[in-house]
């Protein structure tokens, strides 16, 4: 992908950051790639909510050139075992689980949850999406000032919820290979 626009970009002693914002800008991608000598690790090792909400409000508008491979991630995983850790285990259980505010005559439970995602980044673009599936079942019973953003090494990247600052996806990429 290929892409010469003012964005909103980050400079920071451990990485270079833009955002490229999706079509209703409630939603973005940002891309992270290390500084010099520096690694995604040592970007994720300094992840955490301050810095983040720090790095977001720190992005500035600028006339950036960008070269971004394509690739593309899928994910699906089912969430039960998760959610039971959480003390969610009663919704599992046919016998235990009271989903009466649902369906009065009770006889309800949770047998499965599913998540599945993936990010696509393209010659067109980039798309996202994320889809959680939770069954319920019955029960039996200028060129000098422009900045060059070429993404030629491994780099992070985040889908965020612009309002909240909230991150939805992220992902390393190592290796980009696309298959789609």
């Amino acid at each position: 992908m290929s892409l010469e626009d003012i964005i909103n970009y980050l400079h920071q002693e451990v990485f270079d950051a833009i955002e490229l914002l999706y079509g209703n800008e409630h939603y973005s991608m940002i891309v992270m790639l290390p500084g010099q000598d520096r690694s995604t690790s040592d970007m994720i090792n300094q992840l955490n909510t301050d810095n983040w909400n720090t790095w977001i409000e720190s992005f500035t508008e600028h006339n950036v050139i960008v070269r971004l491979p394509k690739f593309r991630f899928e994910f699906e995983d089912t969430l039960n075992d998760e959610l039971k850790e959480t003390g969610m285990g009663i919704a599992f259980s046919p016998f235990e689980a009271d989903f009466t505010k649902i369906n009065p005559g009770g006889n309800l439970y949770i047998p499965m949850v599913k998540q599945k995602a993936y990010v696509d980044v393209n010659e067109k673009g980039t798309e996202a999406a994320a889809v959680t599936v939770v069954q319920i079942d019955l029960t039996s019973v200028g060129e000098d000032n422009k900045i060059h953003f070429y993404v030629d090494k491994p780099f992070l990247f985040v889908i965020m919820e612009k309002q909240s600052k909230s991150i939805i996806f992220i992902g390393r990429v190592a290796k980009p290979e696309y298959s789609g």
